[in-house]
């Protein structure tokens, strides 16, 4: 796997969520789901997402991957994820 579509946010919209997903090639964020998140969405529930020993370059990657809305809809989904990464990438 080389590129995560917003899935497991999606899903977190309705439920807890845990994803492994460690240990694969995840390099890219893609969105043909033309997900998008901002203040007015649905709240996020609480989500694990194990990313950890990807090729993953820069954290910011999911956010215009993703089409998270600004500072706030950043916030509110940090509120509620766990992200783990390895120290593989840049960051």
């Amino acid at each position: 796997m080389t590129q995560l579509e917003p899935w497991p946010f999606m899903r977190a919209q309705h439920r807890e969520t845990s994803v492994l997903l460690s240990d694969n090639l995840i390099s890219k964020f893609t969105n043909a789901l033309h997900w998008s998140y901002n203040c007015s969405s649905t709240r996020i529930f609480e989500t694990q997402l194990d990313l950890s020993a990807n090729q993953i370059k820069h954290v910011t990657d999911i956010i215009y991957g993703w089409n998270i809305d600004g500072t706030i809809g950043l916030y509110v989904i940090l509120l509620s994820a766990s992200l783990y990464f390895s120290k593989r990438g840049a960051y």
